[in-house]
């Protein structure tokens, strides 16, 4: 909703019965609760030059803005949205608001949150056909007024916020807001935890029946779009939350048809605890049969590829994955194969993109550490490298954001280590420069001409230059 004015266009309103739709056939069909996760206070203030919703963009300054639920004004265009989304979506069986990022107001005291999800509760039981069945829930995260936008805007004076790990403090400001819900917001209301800390704010506040525990990220990174294997994450998490006996539920992100693995993983062992003991091996081969059961070495073979070191190795497995894509036959789908969409292959080929990604990264570092190329060769490893990340961002939709992409979760989701890529940045600096230990930026900047100049015929100068090319030339320049 955030991305959608009120009052409605057309589009907007065609865009919302869609979702109606979508959650229909989601619950009448497949037996899945549905449920919109939504900012408080986050709400669309422009169509961002786009008539139709699926074109604009999310989290454009000018195109939706933080509302202050403290001014009058700014507070009944928060519930105008809501009520927008209510009225249309009326069929979800749940929605949750996350406390900041995206929305939240800087030090603003938990009272102004509180009266958001009052009146959220009241436009829920008057349209929702769930009524008062339907969940209304707090997604804690960073915690309300507790954020940091931007460089105009601090802290609470002597608060420090570690996203990554929170503090002591950050469980008691998650005990204060429990204490607060129960204080002001009508049942039935709900948590979802963002992170593993809050859980003991919940059990100290005999919240734990009512809590859904989200461990943001383990199962689907941030970032470049990529398969992540990263089961001893996952098991980590899943062995902290069985801990915390009495919770309502799990819930996982995804966002992309890449993370059947870690999905397979997360699920399996929330049902079966003893699933987390499962070697990686077996875990990709069970997915595998779930996916193209006639073919399931080759796909889990192809998924272990994505963590493997050896250039060879992930060129055998990107050669038979090939193979199999360019037969057009996977034989009989699997539980899940038959769903897949837009069609059967979708998995295979996706797989088979993230392996020749590997593969040009792990063959530049491989050359670099082992064999002596000269200039230009070195100039062709690193521009198949980027060829092939730019070729899947533009599959897949993928824009930089003004961050690397060839340093991006990709390389540590895929079991790489950073040292390595430095390692190689090294000796290609020394290969640049021709053994002259003093930095010329000319010399590196001629470099990188040729492999702009042939990437720019194929892929938007944002992309390259910005995704690619500069930050990987300043990390050359800066690299001792």
């Amino acid at each position: 909703m955030e991305i959608i004015p009120v009052p409605l266009s057309s589009e907007d309103e065609a865009y919302l019965q869609d979702v109606r739709r979508i959650v229909d056939y989601a619950q009448t069909q497949r037996g899945i609760r549905v449920w919109i996760m939504q900012a408080a206070n986050r709400v669309g203030v422009s169509d961002c030059h786009s008539r139709d919703p699926l074109k604009r963009r999310f989290w454009v300054r000018g195109c939706q803005q933080d509302m202050n639920p403290a001014d009058p004004e700014q507070f009944e265009r928060i519930q105008r949205s809501f009520e927008a989304l209510y009225k249309n979506v009326n069929n979800a069986d749940g929605f949750c608001m996350i406390d900041s990022d995206p929305g939240g107001w800087p030090q603003s005291p938990l009272s102004e949150q509180t009266k958001i999800f009052r009146s959220a509760r009241q436009m829920l039981d008057r349209y929702n056909v769930h009524g008062k069945k339907a969940v209304l829930a707090d997604w804690m995260w960073v915690g309300w007024g507790r954020h940091f936008l931007g460089p105009s805007e601090e802290f609470p004076a002597g608060y420090e916020w570690t996203k990554n790990d929170p503090s002591e403090q950050d469980v008691a400001f998650m005990e204060e807001t429990i204490r607060k819900f129960k204080e002001d917001v009508p049942e039935p209301w709900q948590l979802v935890d963002g992170m593993t800390p809050y859980l003991k704010a919940v059990e100290s506040q005999s919240a734990l029946a009512k809590t859904t525990y989200l461990p943001y990220g383990v199962v689907a990174p941030d970032g470049f779009p990529v398969t992540n294997a990263d089961f001893a994450s996952i098991r980590r998490v899943l062995n902290q939350a069985f801990e915390a006996t009495g919770l309502k539920g799990l819930m996982g992100n995804d966002v992309t048809l890449l993370q059947f693995p870690s999905t397979q993983y997360f699920f399996a062992s929330a049902w079966d605890r003893e699933y987390r003991n499962r070697r990686q091996e077996q875990v990709l081969l069970d997915i595998s049969e779930l996916l193209y059961p006639e073919h399931r070495e080759i796909i889990a073979d192809s998924f272990l590829g994505l963590r493997e070191a050896e250039p060879d190795k992930i060129k055998d497995a990107l050669f038979r994955l090939e193979i199999l894509i360019k037969s057009g036959d996977l034989g009989r789908p699997g539980a899940l194969g038959r769903f897949l969409f837009p069609d059967r292959l979708v998995v295979a080929r996706g797989l088979a993109a993230q392996l020749r990604i590997r593969y040009a990264r792990q063959n530049f570092i491989q050359a670099m550490h082992e064999g002596r190329p000269d200039v230009n060769e070195s100039s062709q490893l690193v521009q198949d490298f980027f060829d092939e990340l730019l070729a899947w961002g533009e599959e897949t939709g993928w824009t930089s954001g003004g961050t690397p992409i060839y340093d991006s979760a990709l390389l540590r989701e895929c079991g790489c280590q950073d040292k390595e890529l430095m390692k190689a940045l090294s000796r290609l600096k020394n290969i640049v420069l021709q053994g002259n230990e003093s930095s010329s930026y000319a010399r590196i900047s001629a470099f990188f001409d040729p492999i702009s100049k042939a990437l720019l015929k194929k892929y938007s100068e944002d992309s390259v230059m910005i995704g690619c090319v500069e930050p990987f030339k300043l990390s050359l320049i800066q690299i001792p």
